[in-house]
Parts: C-alpha cells; sequence; structure tokens
C-alpha cells in the first residue's frame, strides 16, 4: 500500500506544468532567419492588408470610451526580424504581443482606425498611404 501511495503522488509531481494555450511565440511566427540588419520599425499593424502605424505622441493617445470592437487580434511581433527584404503580413506587428486585440475606434469609420492597448494606453494607430 505505502509503494502505491508513492507512486501516486510522483504522478503528479512529474506533470506539474499546465500548458495554456496561447498565441504563437515570436521565433514560431516569423520567418526562417535570413540578414542580420538592425531594422528601426515604426509602430504599426498589417489588418486585411491595410498597414496602420501610430506614434507616441499624446494625440495618439485614445480614452477608454472612444474604443469599439475587436476587429482583429495580432498573430506575431517581429521586431527582431533583420532581414531587409522581409515584407509584414496580415496580423503582424512591430512592437505589440501576439495576442493582442485590435479594437476599432468610435467615431470613425470602418478601416480608418484601430486602436490597441499598450503599457496602459490605448493607442490610436491611423491606415498608412505606401504611395507617399
Amino acid at each position: 500500500m505505502a509503494a502505491l501511495l508513492v507512486s501516486l503522488l510522483a504522478v503528479p509531481t512529474g506533470c506539474a506544468t499546465v500548458q495554456t494555450p496561447t498565441a504563437p511565440s515570436a521565433s514560431s511566427c516569423l520567418p526562417p532567419a535570413r540578414g542580420d540588419a538592425q531594422i528601426d520599425w515604426v509602430p504599426f499593424v498589417v489588418v486585411d492588408g491595410q498597414m496602420y502605424a501610430t506614434s507616441y505622441d499624446p494625440e495618439h493617445a485614445l480614452e477608454e470610451s472612444e474604443v469599439g470592437d475587436v476587429v482583429a487580434t495580432v498573430s506575431c511581433r517581429i521586431a527582431d526580424v533583420g532581414d531587409p527584404d522581409f515584407r509584414p503580413r496580415d496580423g503582424d506587428s512591430a512592437y505589440l504581443p501576439a495576442g493582442t486585440s485590435l479594437h476599432e475606434v468610435r467615431g470613425r469609420a470602418p478601416g480608418s482606425a484601430l486602436a490597441a492597448l499598450e503599457d496602459g494606453t490605448w493607442r490610436l494607430f491611423t491606415p498608412v498611404d505606401e504611395q507617399g
């Protein structure tokens, strides 16, 4: 009986770590490493093929009352990519961690702005015109 009790107590300690589903880690969502350039990314996200950028200026901070429903989620943080030929894809963000919710902005037309909570501040992301 004592041997049985010891073996039952030993089983849970071998499986003490419980894995919870999480967003992909940076290494699993990034392309294979190529290049070693130091890229200074602007803070951006890509949603439905459109790049949205923000800055850390006060005018890009939002009040929580301006934040609407979730419209997308960041799937990959690419801050450490060093390949100068890399092109950001849908769901990529320069600095927001994978799993960050992207919200519509109340009072703005769909697709004209996004909001994301970063370090306790709601940031306004606006579309980038890649032609200009």
